[in-house]
């Protein structure tokens, strides 16, 4: 028998315009927003990172068996230093490590490739 599962939407404060074309990056502790196309703006490359940090209630003493209350989860927009990559959409995003992330290709203007990282 199928595992029965729940969906739930959560109400969280302070997120990100409503957009497509974006990349989520699960690091530990947290998912990491960049781009995408907002529809008031356009293109964009900002980061929001959602804090994930959670705690767990129950657990039946099986490995993937715990409820976890995902209450204090919250978005913050962060400044990044360096030169960020342009614009874009439909990129790629992939976690190389638990601090980094590697972004290439996507949607721009111009039309070389970049790899960012």
């Amino acid at each position: 028998q199928a595992e029965v599962i729940q969906w739930d939407q959560l109400q969280l404060e302070g997120g990100p315009t409503p957009r497509n074309g974006h990349s989520l990056t699960a690091l530990p502790g947290c998912i990491v927003l960049f781009g995408g196309i907002a529809r008031e703006s356009g293109s964009r490359n900002d980061v929001h990172v959602l804090d994930t940090s959670c705690t767990v209630t129950e657990c039946s003493g099986v490995l993937h068996s715990f409820l976890v209350v995902a209450g204090a989860w919250s978005w913050k927009k962060v400044t990044v230093s360096g030169t960020p990559p342009s614009e874009r959409s439909n990129h790629t995003a992939t976690a190389i490590n638990d601090k980094e992330i590697l972004f290439f290709g996507g949607q721009v203007c111009k039309t070389t490739l970049q790899l960012y990282g």
